[in-house]
C-alpha cells in the first residue's frame, strides 16, 4: 500500500532496526529470532521490523547485529508472497524453506558468527515444539529472552505510528456510523455488524471483528445468526480492528431504540465521566493502577457501588492488540510520552452491572488525546422505534 502514512511508516524502519540491534549490543547478542504467527495477535514483533505479513502459521525474522535488512522465513509460499508484496525491507530475502526451522537456525547461526548469543523476541510465544526444535538446531548456543527490550521499544510510537491510529480512528467512526444505519428493529444483529466490518475491510483492515453486549453488561461478543434487534433494546457496540498498516483500535458506542431508560443513562454517565477522568490523568509517570483507581473513584462518585474489575482498564496497543503491559497484570507500569493506550474503564458494578466505553488515547504531557474522531457526545446513539 503505497500512501504518505505507508511512506512515512516505511522511513521509521530503518531507526527500528537501528535501536533493535542497539539493545543487541547491550545484551551481548549477536543474532536476534523474532518470533511471528499468523494470527491477531501474533504478528506484531514481525511487522515492526519489516512488515511482514501472514494470515495463518509461523513466520520469523532472523536481525544480525550489524545487518540493516533482516531475514524472513514463512511456512507457506502465500504468505511469502504476500510478505514480499509488503516488506519494507528487501524482497528477495522473505523465503518459504521446506526445512523452516532448520532454515532459520542456520542464519541465525550465520548472523551470530562461531560462539555468538542469540537472542529472541517474542520467547514466550514459542510452542513447546518449537522451543525443542530450536534448541536441538541451535545446540550449544543459549537463548537470550530479549522480548521486554524490544516491547519497550515499539511501545514509544512515532508520528506516523500516530498517524496510522488516527486513520483507523476515522474509519472505524464511519463504520459505527454504517451500523447504525443498518440497526433496525426486527433486522438481523449478524448482518448490522457485517455492514461495519465491510466498511472497515473495505478500507484496508485484515483482522477485527465486531462485538454485542446486551443491556448493562461490559461483555462483548459477537451475536448469534439468529439474534434480531428488538422493541426497547439497549446495546453496546464494539468494534476491535487493526488499521490498514497494521495498527489496533477499539472503540465502542451505546445504542437505544428510543430514550435511553433513567437508570441506564445515569450508569452510561458515571461510564463516560470514568473514561474522561482516566485519559485526562493520563500523562508521563502517572502508573497504570493509578488509572484503574481513579476510575473505581469517578464512578463510585455517582452513588454506584464499586465490585470490581471485568477487564483491564487500559493496556499498551500497537501492532498487536497488546504490546505490552495492562493495569490489572502490571499496574505498576508508568506511562511514558508516546504510548498509545486502547483505554476502557474496567469498572464493574456489585451486582455485576457496566457499560463498556473504549477508545485509544495518545499520552502526552498534557493528558491523553483520543485518537478517534467519535467524541463522547456521540457514544450515545438514539435510534427509531417500531413504527
Amino acid at each position: 500500500m503505497t500512501t504518505p502514512i505507508a511512506s512515512a511508516l516505511a522511513a521509521d524502519v530503518p531507526g527500528r532496526i537501528a535501536r533493535v540491534q542497539a539493545a543487541m549490543r547491550d545484551a551481548g547478542v549477536d543474532a536476534l529470532l523474532v518470533h511471528g504467527h499468523g494470527s491477531p495477535d501474533g504478528m506484531g514483533l514481525v511487522r515492526y521490523l519489516a512488515n511482514a505479513r501472514a494470515w495463518a502459521g509461523r513466520i520469523y525474522a532472523v536481525l544480525g547485529r550489524t545487518d540493516p535488512d533482516p531475514g524472513i522465513l514463512s511456512h507457506s509460499g502465500y504468505q511469502a508472497a504476500w510478505t514480499r508484496a509488503a516488506v519494507f525491507g528487501r524482497p528477495e530475502r522473505v523465503e518459504s524453506p521446506a526445512d523452516l526451522i532448520g532454515r532459520t537456525a542456520t542464519l541465525l547461526r550465520e548472523a551470530a558468527g562461531l560462539g555468538g548469543r542469540i537472542g529472541v523476541a517474542g520467547l514466550q510465544r514459542l510452542t513447546l515444539a518449537e522451543h525443542a526444535a530450536f534448541t536441538a538446531a541451535l545446540d550449544g548456543v543459549s537463548l537470550v529472552d530479549m522480548t521486554a527490550p524490544v516491547d519497550a521499544l515499539r511501545r514509544r510510537k512515532s508520528a506516523a505510528e500516530v498517524a496510522a491510529f488516527r486513520e483507523n480512528g476515522d474509519i472505524l467512526d464511519r463504520a459505527i456510523a454504517v451500523f447504525g444505519r443498518a440497526a433496525r428493529v426486527g433486522a438481523p444483529c449478524a448482518a448490522a455488524c457485517a455492514a461495519a466490518e465491510a466498511e472497515v475491510r473495505a478500507h484496508g483492515g485484515f483482522w477485527g471483528r465486531s462485538k454485542l453486549a446486551f443491556g448493562a453488561s461490559p461483555i462483548t461478543i459477537p451475536p448469534e445468526p439468529d439474534r434480531r434487534f428488538g422493541d426497547g433494546d439497549v446495546f453496546t457496540f464494539e468494534l476491535v480492528f487493526e488499521s490498514p498498516h497494521g495498527y489496533w483500535t477499539e472503540m465502542t458506542a451505546l445504542f437505544a431504540f428510543g430514550p435511553l431508560p433513567a437508570e441506564a443513562a445515569a450508569l452510561h454517565d458515571a461510564y463516560l465521566a470514568a473514561f474522561e477522568a482516566a485519559r485526562a490523568a493520563a500523562r508521563p509517570g502517572v502508573t497504570m493502577g493509578e488509572i484503574a483507581a481513579l476510575t473505581d473513584a469517578t464512578i463510585a462518585s455517582r452513588g454506584f457501588a464499586v465490585g470490581g474489575k471485568h477487564t483491564p482498564d487500559c493496556h499498551s496497543i500497537g501492532l498487536d492488540g497488546g504490546d505490552g503491559p495492562g493495569s490489572i497484570a502490571s499496574p505498576e507500569t508508568v506511562l511514558a510520552e508516546d504510548m498509545v493506550l486502547s483505554m476502557h474503564p474496567g469498572t464493574q458494578l456489585a451486582d455485576g452491572r457496566a457499560y463498556l466505553v473504549s477508545d485509544n488515547v495518545l499520552i502526552t504531557p498534557d493528558g491523553g488525546v483520543r485518537l478517534s474522531g467519535l467524541g463522547l457526545d456521540r457514544r450515545l446513539v438514539r435510534l427509531p422505534v417500531a413504527s
